[in-house]
């Protein structure tokens, strides 16, 4: 077999047309009473979306893929023409092998049969098919056959729209007819004719008690002449190897095809029979051959017929005769042709005759073999020879290197996760089978299940980097309590291997080979099961490393031969090393070259790796080199077919009117597998060629004068190749921030976690791999005509990557392509192409915006930075600037150094990146004129406060000429440190010049934002007054006003009363702290009340009639400390109150008096507070000293029985309880001191007056306490006899004592007295006489010698005292 010139451009179907895409439809039938539901669609099928039948409609109103899924109940329809989305239809029962769709212009009937013996019709009309509102009319019909479904084995074979055969069970062949009703869409009722061959004499069928085989009349296999035609003949095979030729209902010829190719005559292959029967299934093995232009309709017609055999098999050709005057005709046996070799032990699944070429599809263990040779009517095509396409085989499926797989935990799971999703091995929908299937494994056994298989994922990529190991544990060893790393290591390696085989197994599943179709530019097509294929012409560089690998070829060319020493010097290496060397070649390349090529060269060659290199490998290398008499030649010649491409001139036919058109999603994505095979190949010379020539310049390193251009080409050979081959093998993944608007059923999902990046660009529509978002991005247009090659190299050539070989320049083409892979969205990948070139300018700014998008802004500022020595009138760089002009947005140029950090400026802050806007607004700033950029000063004043550099904020304010500008960014400034709670930094700048403006914009928030709220600007107010020492002014006024609010606001929205009367309360005491630290005539602030508080407005010392303000005048308050004190004390009462007493409602508590609170403090027992508080609101506490009074009555009453303390908190206070006695000693002690502390000689001693009155109105006859009785003894004792007499207590002789003293004094010496002593001068003589009197009837009573005695002496002193003063009162007169 030859080295083959074709190969396969392949792209998975659940890729390109999704299943999130397809519209799916329920087919009811007029046999069920419901359609079944789209669970009930699957049977038992595990993979249902590999499809079990394909077939391909090509013409040029329609190009149609009709696929059956889910165990022959679904039909699906792709449009080929458009990429209008797939739609499904699932049928209420299982198909018949080979549903059909055909052309009747302008229509697409889609005729279906399912085994319960229901023929479909489905009615499309073309352009717009099942995109347009096909349910609006009627499209769909059924009818059902009227012999028994048992009976019916198929196939089932389309003719025409009007023209049906199917298969049936005892040999017959049913034939169903329809006509079309005028114009219209629909046609007449199917109907049914039984075609039978006529009956024959036969050797077996006159020997007794013999019949045939069963079955052996079965029909396999149909075939007519491609529609449309006005033919009538029709071909059918037999199981019994019998060809038939019906028309209009009859057998007009029939012939016996031999298992065999005989050796003898034609007509010894007529007669022969064969002793073997073909299997059951429907086949392929029949295909008419239609006759040339001219010939009459029927007439020259020829039929090729496949025959199996146990061993590969052989094609026959027939030749229908005319009619004879019977009307019957004959076939004639022409030649026959035995296939190939490797087609042995294959089973046969298609082949078709396009031009002069047989196209055979083997099923070669469950994948595609497609061999193809000349055809040829006239028998030429026995001589020539079979060729195999060049098909991906198990090979092709990826896996991790072996190197790889020794590496850690980490880095060995993402070889398997690379090799998983590299583009065009497994399909989207194998992964996520494969992981389907692994995780019932796993959940089907007995026990907890890991939690991470019930969790959701965005991506699949990152679910089967999750899911999969997911049961591997790090085991500690009980012994020594190590972690076993290794086991773990390895199991989870066995892990992942096992998954990569599950996966390979189903992707294998899926490559299974369907059938043959053709295309549009006329080449084949191939389904599988869940892939299409063409078969592509291969360009030069696939042939060239075809040749090298094919080694059964006599006759080389030179350039073959060279490449095959490089590949053979490469292989003696041995995987691992030869992998190795690659990456160290690549390494190299793509460094920025500080040496000379030669010396790169040298330093591959004198590498550690290629001393590996085997002695007799190298001498056979030197022999084979000598056989060249120009080896320099050669490899130039071979690097020129490695970058060279296959020029095609598009010319337009000049029969055909073809317009050109951008390709569509599949056709792209099989240009896509095409370009990737060609650079793969030229990937897979390239590399061993360059090894060859570093061993060369090694070995001659003494004539290297003519290696150094060869060495400067072979760099760029390289350099573009690797390159190309780098982006072919990138996943599109999900171009960078695009992830949220992705569907998860799309291949670009799968690789959406490895990318990363917060800039948002449109993605494509379909990301089939990178290669396919490039290309498609080129937005090249095609004549319908064109094959994938021709327009495959038209995309190669407009990369501008594969090009004449030069020096190693950073070219037009090559930014080009980095700036369209980042403006895709792919910055990861953009920054790894820009990798492979010198850092020019314009990479480097590519690569520094690339950094941006993967969140290295650092690294990308440094980078952006260093190239700023290109912008500017003075620098002269005209190959950098034109270069730079192709990368640069619009409005900046080269010649402006400005433009360029306004630029960045703008990037970094599109960002949100501060640092580095402040850092470029810096730059910019000191290269222009400051007036006239204010926007700089804009984004540097908030680069500044957003990073939290206050300071340097501040000092841009300084720095900036515009007043205006200054003003609004100190207000900035200042809200931006209170929201950050940076009061401290704020109040430690001086804001000379600024402090008004500081001050307005507190001010502002203070009365303007809501008290409740963080930061408090009252308090920031207050901090910034008393910082600077003003006490009085705003700092205590705003917290007063801020107090006020809060008050209000709880009053208005009725909030918690504790809560804001906490923080109330807290400003107050700032406000009144303030206060206190000003002198005392300056301890008052002006409160100017809002009309809401005009009804609740505390009582003021100083008020000024309204009368005296003008109409516009303003309400104000002057509020001082003391004033302050008072509501501060109230607002604490009635938060203890609110705290202490729950059954108490906020809102009652919220409207208690000075005297209310009074009230109740007294009703708990806090007379301690009651009496501060009312010294406070200077209110009189006589009825708190009398309720005092009465409970310490009470108390002496008790006794020491047990007092409950919550009715005496004030009793068992810790004061009161470490004094000594009993209770009611330390009652009365209380009492006392309380007198002592709140009763004075200002108030005429009115609380020990209400003492002295309660304890005799409870009880008269009680003793009144000593301390008491002294009390008033020594303060006013006129007091305590008058009550006693009002009351007739028994107090004469402390009464007549207490006289007695006044009437002593001394004579000798009369004085005038101070005012103090007034009383001691003078005397109650009303007073005296009752108690004289009271004296004279308690003696009646009691006679007392003592009374008796003391009142005589009182009236004696009196007598004295009066005779006394009347004498000097003489003596001064």
């Amino acid at each position: 077999m030859q080295s083959s010139f074709y190969t396969l451009a392949t792209a998975h179907i659940s890729s390109i047309l999704p299943v999130s895409r397809a519209n799916v439809r329920a087919i009811q039938s007029q046999r069920l009473p419901e359609p079944l539901k789209t669970s009930q669609l699957d049977t038992t099928d595990v993979l249902p979306e590999h499809a079990t039948e394909g077939s391909i409609l090509c013409e040029p109103q329609a190009h149609v893929l009709l696929r059956v899924l889910h165990g022959r109940r679904t039909i699906e329809l792709s449009s080929l023409s458009t990429d209008a989305p797939p739609t499904r239809f699932s049928f209420p029962s299982r198909l018949f092998p080979t549903p059909s769709v055909v052309f009747d212009d302008p229509e697409v009937h889609i005729i279906a049969l399912t085994e319960d013996g229901s023929v479909y019709r489905m009615v499309f009309q073309t352009p717009k098919l099942w995109s347009d509102d096909y349910a609006s009319r009627n499209w769909i019909s059924e009818y059902h056959l009227k012999h028994s479904p048992e009976n019916i084995t198929g196939p089932l074979h389309v003719k025409e729209a009007g023209s049906i055969f199917i298969g049936l069970r005892d040999g017959g062949i049913l034939n169903l007819d329809a006509v079309r009703i005028s114009s219209a869409s629909e046609f007449s009722a199917w109907k049914e004719t039984i075609l039978r061959p006529p009956l024959s004499l036969t050797l077996t069928s006159l020997i007794p008690f013999t019949r045939p085989r069963q079955g052996s009349s079965h029909t396999i296999s149909f075939a007519t002449v491609p529609n449309p035609s006005p033919s009538l003949v029709v071909f059918s095979l037999h199981r019994d190897r019998t060809l038939r030729v019906w028309e209009t209902g009859v057998c007009v010829a029939s012939i016996g095809v031999p298992a065999f190719i005989p050796d003898s005559s034609v007509r010894e292959a007529s007669s022969s029979r064969t002793a073997t029967i073909l299997g059951p299934e429907p086949r392929r093995l029949l295909q008419v051959i239609p006759p040339e232009e001219g010939d009459r309709i029927d007439e020259a017609l020829q039929i090729l017929v496949f025959m199996p055999q146990t061993q590969g098999g052989s094609f026959s050709l027939y030749g229908l005769s005319e009619k004879n005057n019977g009307g019957q005709r004959s076939l004639e046996y022409l030649w026959s042709k035995n296939c190939s070799e490797p087609s042995q032990y294959r089973q046969l699944r298609d082949f078709i005759v396009t031009g002069d070429t047989l196209w055979v599809l083997w099923d070669d263990a469950g994948s595609a073999l497609v061999e193809y040779t000349d055809f040829d009517v006239e028998g030429e095509v026995i001589a020539s020879s079979w060729n195999s396409v060049n098909c991906d085989g198990e090979s092709y499926f990826p896996s991790p290197r072996s190197e790889e797989k020794n590496l850690p935990q980490g880095s060995f799971t993402d070889s398997y996760l690379r090799a998983l999703l590299q583009p065009g091995s497994f399909s989207k929908y194998t992964l996520r089978a494969a992981l389907q299937q692994y995780s019932s494994t796993l959940m089907s056994v007995p026990g907890a299940h890991h939690p991470i298989l019930s969790t959701t994922y965005q991506t699949l990529a990152e679910q089967i980097a999750s899911v999969v190991g997911c049961t591997v544990d790090l085991v500690v060893d009980p012994q020594t309590g190590e972690q076993l790393w290794v086991p773990y290591w390895n199991t989870l390696r066995r892990d992942w291997e096992g998954f990569l085989a599950r996966c390979r197994e189903i992707e294998r599943q899926a490559r299974w080979p369907l059938q043959l179709g053709v295309s549009y530019f006329g080449e084949p097509l191939l389904i599988e099961r869940e892939r299409l294929c063409a078969i592509v012409k291969t360009d030069k560089a696939m042939q060239l490393h075809q040749s090298v690998t094919n080694t059964n070829a006599l006759q080389i060319p030179g350039t073959v031969a060279l490449s095959r020493i490089a590949h053979t010097l490469r292989e003696s290496l041995g995987s691992a090393k030869a992998t190795r060397l690659d990456q160290s070649i690549l390494d190299v390349v793509r460094s920025d070259p500080k040496s000379s090529y030669l010396d790169l060269m040298l330093q591959v060659s004198q590498g550690d790796i290629m001393k590996a290199v085997p002695t007799a490998t190298l001498t056979w290398v030197n022999g084979q080199l000598a056989h060249f008499s120009d080896v320099e030649g050669a490899i130039v010649e071979v690097l020129q077919a490695l970058v060279s491409l296959d020029t095609v001139k598009l010319e337009q036919d000049e029969e055909t009117e073809s317009i050109d058109a951008p390709p569509l999603s599949w056709q792209t994505a099989l240009l896509t597998s095409f370009i990737a095979t060609s650079i793969k190949a030229r990937y897979d010379i390239i590399l061993p060629l360059f090894t060859l020539l570093a061993f060369i310049i090694e070995r001659d390193r003494d004539s290297q004068t003519g290696w150094r251009h060869i060495a400067g080409q072979a760099f760029v050979a390289v350099q573009s190749i690797s390159l190309l081959h780098h982006i072919a093998i990138s996943p599109a993944g999900d171009p960078e921030a695009t992830s949220a608007r992705l569907a998860d059923d799309d291949v670009a999902s799968l690789m959406r976690n490895m990318t990363v990046s917060g800039y948002s660009r449109p993605r494509h529509t379909i990301a089939y791999s990178l290669l396919h978002v490039f290309l498609s991005s080129l937005s090249l247009s095609f004549p319908s005509h064109v094959p994938p090659s021709v327009a495959a190299h038209r995309y190669l050539f407009s990369t501008g990557l594969l090009r004449v070989l030069a020096a190693p320049e950073v070219s037009e083409a090559e930014v080009q392509l980095i700036h369209r892979i980042w403006t895709l969205g792919f910055a990861g990948i953009a920054n790894e192409v820009a990798q492979w070139y010198p850092r020019s300018p314009a990479v480097a700014y590519l690569m520094g915006r690339t950094l941006l998008d993967l969140g290295r802004a650092e690294e990308a500022a440094d980078l952006l930075e260093t190239i700023a020595f290109c912008f500017g009138k003075q620098t002269a760089h005209s190959w950098d600037d034109e270069l730079l002009r192709i990368v640069l947005p619009a409005g900046v140029s080269p010649d402006s150094l400005f433009s360029y950090w306004r630029h960045l400026i703008g990037v970094f802050d599109g960002f949100s990146l501060a640092a580095q806007v402040a850092r470029f607004a810096r730059l910019a700033l000191e290269c222009t004129d400051p007036l006239e950029v204010s926007d700089l000063w804009l984004r540097l004043f908030k680069a500044d406060v957003d990073l939290g550099l206050y300071e340097d904020a501040y000092e841009t304010i300084i720095r900036n000429p515009s007043n205006e500008q200054q003003s609004e960014f100190v207000r900035q400034l200042v809200t931006a440190m209170c929201e950050n709670d940076e009061i401290n930094r704020l109040l430690s700048l001086n804001f000379i010049g600024f402090q008004a403006d500081v001050e307005q914009a507190i001010l502002f928030k203070a009365r303007n934002t809501d008290p409740r709220q963080k930061p408090d600007y009252a308090q920031v107010l207050h901090g910034w007054y008393i910082f600077r020492g003003d006490y009085r002014g705003v700092a205590a006024a705003a917290m007063y006003q801020h107090s006020r609010r809060l008050g209000e606001i709880q009053l208005l929205q009725n909030l918690d009363f504790l809560e804001m009367g906490t923080l109330q309360a807290m400003s107050l005491l700032t406000s009144i702290n303030a206060l206190s630290l000003a002198d005392t005539d300056d301890a008052w602030v002006e409160y100017i009340a809002p009309p809401s508080e005009a009804s609740v407005r505390v009582k003021v010392s100083q008020h000024i009639p309204e009368e005296y303000f003008a109409s516009a005048g303003i309400n104000f308050e002057v509020v001082t400390i003391s004033e302050m004190r008072r509501e501060y004390t109230l607002l604490m009462s009635k938060l203890r109150l609110a705290r202490e007493s729950p059954n108490l409602q906020a809102a009652l508590v919220r409207t208690l008096t000075k005297e209310d609170i009074i009230a109740h403090y007294v009703q708990l027992g806090l007379f301690d507070l009651a009496m501060s508080n009312a010294r406070t609101f200077r209110l009189d506490m006589s009825s708190i000293f009398g309720i005092l009074t009465s409970r310490c009555m009470r108390i002496a009453e008790q006794g020491d029985d047990d007092i409950d303390p919550l009715e005496c908190p004030w009793l068992f206070t810790d004061q009161v309880l470490g004094w000594e006695g009993t209770n009611s000693q330390r009652a009365w002690r209380y009492l006392r001191l309380s007198l002592e502390s709140y009763d004075s000689m200002d108030g005429d001693w009115s609380y020990h007056k209400v003492v002295l009155q309660k304890i005799i109105d409870l009880d008269r006859f009680s003793r009144v306490p000593a301390w008491l009785s002294k009390f008033f003894m020594d303060h006013q004792p006129e007091y305590l006899i008058r009550m006693s007499l009002k009351y007739g207590l028994r107090v004469c002789t402390v009464a007549l004592s207490h006289f007695i003293g006044f009437t002593k004094f001394d004579q000798a010496a009369p004085a005038r007295v101070n005012t103090p002593q007034a009383s001691f001068t003078w005397l109650p003589y009303n007073l005296i006489d009752q108690v004289l009197l009271a004296a004279t009837e308690e003696r009646k009573e009691r006679p007392s010698r003592a009374t008796d005695r003391m009142a005589q002496q009182l009236r004696k002193g009196l007598s004295a005292r009066i005779t006394y003063l009347e004498k000097w009162s003489k003596i001064e007169g």
